[in-house]
């Protein structure tokens, strides 16, 4: 019996052609097969990507590197700014030789955001770099099926492009604008070369293999080792004679593209540094984030470094920034800090190495582990077109419908019997006190008339005065929360306590002597195919005091019709299918058993090549504090191993459905041999 699985096993896995990827192997049906299916990727991959960035479009537009996800930009931007403003064609060098800004992170993403952007202004908008990521990522989704398809059947690789291609952390993290997704990209052609190098080995393959992993370099300091692993991958593959000078060309083409930035950092700070600097502090860190109670005295975050540092050396000066001045050598100290930590609690840090590498696999679930380690968890694709216009734009317009908290209370009604509804400051305010539940909506107002795909902006005065409460606006019916506003401990400004009102506070009535302070809300949403919505209060969290909250008004604006509205029908789809597929134990149980049934089907050369990256960043990475984004290139790879899992299930759900058709048709016993046909073996 497990002769006969593991006999099927490899016939549904079976080896690669004697010439993998060259012309005679390949007849015209093939290329044509490959070249559609790339294409296909590619639509998808890009597809999604883009239903991500209208998701996302509110958060990233207009204010250049102070929203949300530009922030992470600010560092490249202001070494991009610096490149421009001395005129240097590769790097920027410090204005004080103890500032360690420059070479805080490799230079090749700020030279990148120089090259783009020019002497422009860019601050307002990243939509080039961004479009450029999102391009790229969609290329690593056909790179990963062109891998695939090098060892692979067909059907595995068309199978593992489209896991990439739908990837909601993939497709969410190649909108940030840090360079992971791109050092991604060219890992994943530095595989390809390695895949084509190793079977057959030339050297302008292995030289085009150095000069990528190279590159990756001037991205992701963290590639400084892959160059040298790679030569142990290829020494272990490549039956060739010369595979050792193949491997010193790989290591010297790698060197040569590295150089300039050691020669830079030589010129500038008169040290050895290959890259860039910032091990120390992420080493720290990294240890601190497993260290509870602290008993190793380390910093978990860059402002604890600066006063540690402060602490440590008795230097006020040192509070400005982790980096200067004398960046250099704080970060060398905080290194020797953290691996004699390491050389006194080798098991502990063990111990802390596998639980990171452990957190680097994870997906959506519903496990909270806190940050970074939380940072797997991203959003799904909307089910409809998210809120495109600004806030901004209803500035000018009328509203088209208005509540005071009089209103409120008259037309709204309470959701909890223990809600406590009242008005207050005489009639012009309405005070809700939730329940003691930990999410239970409390309140909700008449519904608010909408036209179907239609922006909207709801702006309210609220008062956030107790406990966690959230002001939400829902469909009619409440099943679904359209935007939301919250607080999980309201805590009184410092303009309220000193008795001077902030400028973005309005006041509402009084009580006694003491004026209420009442903040201005705005929450955007789309209407979807809804003509009506409501204003519901809730809970919003774990219960200490009963939440409540003052409302003084309420006022609905249109923005303008929603665009986009094409994406209404790709939506459900592609949400369904990242929400049910893109789970933590989903994956790893996919993963897995693709690692098994290719070990079973003696598939031993795939198996290397494809756990060469992820084993080098469970490795490399995990002493390091380590965010999500960090450890992209693991999964392009291990979407692999799913994808021999799906594909053997569905060449085991064939087989069963021949052996079911043939019996109960009277058409004899099904010959396993040819009823079923991989993929990969297209018949030439």
């Amino acid at each position: 019996m497990l002769d006969k699985a593991r006999g099927l096993i490899c016939k549904w896995l079976p080896e690669p052609d004697s010439d993998p990827g060259g012309a005679r192997s390949k007849p015209a049906r093939r290329r044509v097969l490959v070249a559609s299916t790339c294409a296909l990727i590619f639509s998808l991959a890009f597809g999604v990507r883009l239903l991500h960035w209208q998701d996302k479009e509110l958060e990233i537009q207009g204010d250049g590197p102070s929203h949300l996800l530009n922030r992470m930009a600010l560092h490249y931007h202001r070494e991009a700014r610096r490149m421009i403003d001395q005129g240097g064609i590769l790097f920027s060098y410090p204005d004080d030789p103890g500032d360690a800004h420059p070479i805080l992170h490799p230079p090749g993403y700020s030279k990148l955001l120089a090259m783009l952007y020019g002497s422009d202004d860019f601050s307002g908008s990243y939509h080039l770099l961004r479009l450029l990521q999102v391009i790229g990522d969609a290329i690593a989704a056909v790179l990963v099926f062109l891998i695939t398809v090098e060892l692979l059947p067909i059907g595995v690789a068309a199978i593992a492009g489209c896991l990439v291609a739908l990837s909601p952390q993939l497709a969410y993290y190649s909108l940030w604008l840090t360079p992971e997704s791109l050092s991604a990209f060219l890992i994943l052609v530095s595989v390809y070369l390695l895949v084509r190098a190793t079977a057959f080995p030339r050297l302008t393959t292995v030289l085009m293999l150095g000069v990528t992993v190279g590159l990756s370099c001037w991205l992701r300091s963290i590639n400084l080792l892959l160059a040298p692993f790679l030569c142990l991958v290829f020494v272990i593959l490549s039956k060739s004679a010369n595979r050792f000078r193949y491997c010193a060309a790989l290591l010297g083409a790698a060197a040569i593209v590295i150089s300039p930035i050691t020669i830079r950092n030589w010129v500038a700070y008169h040290r050895f540094i290959p890259l860039s600097i910032g091990s120390g502090i992420t080493l720290v860190e990294g240890i601190a984030e497993y260290d509870p109670d602290g008993r190793f005295g380390l910093p978990r975050i860059d402002d604890e470094a600066k006063a540690k540092d402060v602490e440590w050396y008795g230097r006020p000066d040192y509070g400005r920034s982790p980096w200067t001045p004398d960046g250099v050598e704080r970060d060398r100290a905080r290194l020797n800090r953290g691996l004699a930590v390491v050389r006194s609690n080798p098991w502990w840090f063990g111990e802390v190495m596998l639980r990171r590498a452990i957190t680097m696999l994870r997906y959506n679930d519903s496990v909270d582990m806190g940050w970074p380690a939380d940072s797997a968890k991203v959003p799904v694709i909307e089910r409809e077109p998210a809120v495109a216009h600004s806030a901004d734009s209803a500035r000018d317009e009328p509203a088209s419908w208005r509540n005071s908290g009089e209103e409120l209370a008259a037309t709204g009604s309470a959701l909890s019997p223990q809600a406590a509804v009242s008005l207050e400051r005489g009639g012009t305010a309405l005070r809700v006190v939730g329940d003691s539940s930990q999410f239970g909506d409390q309140f909700a107002s008449a519904v608010m008339g909408v036209k179907p795909y239609t922006d909207y902006v709801v702006k309210a005065s609220v008062r956030f005065e107790d406990g966690a409460a959230a002001i939400k606006v829902t469909s009619s019916d409440r099943r679904t929360m359209l935007a939301s506003s919250f607080t999980s401990n309201y805590e009184r400004r410092e303009g309220d306590l000193e008795g001077d009102s902030p400028s973005h506070i309005t006041t509402v009535g009084t009580q006694g002597s003491t004026s209420e302070w009442f903040e201005p809300i705005e929450m955007s949403f789309a209407s979807g195919n809804r003509s009506a919505v409501r204003l519901v209060i809730s809970n919003n969290g774990a219960v200490v005091t009963r939440p409540a909250l003052l409302i003084a008004s309420v006022e609905l604006f249109p923005l303008g019709p929603t665009p986009h509205l094409w994406s209404r029908y790709p939506r459900p789809i592609a949400r369904s299918i990242q929400r049910r597929l893109y789970t933590t134990s989903r994956m790893l149980s996919l993963f897995g058993l693709g690692i098994f049934l290719l070990s079973a089907a003696g598939r031993g050369r795939a198996l290397f090549v494809l756990l060469a990256i992820p084993v080098y960043y469970l490795c490399v990475q995990s002493p390091l504090h380590t965010e999500y984004r960090y450890t992209l290139p693991i999964h392009y790879f291990l979407f692999v191993m799913a994808a021999v899992t799906l594909y053997c299930c569905w060449a085991a759900i064939w087989l069963s459905a021949c052996k079911l058709k043939a019996r109960y048709l009277g058409r004899g016993k099904p010959d396993p041999e040819h009823k079923f046909q991989p993929a990969g073996n297209v018949a030439e």
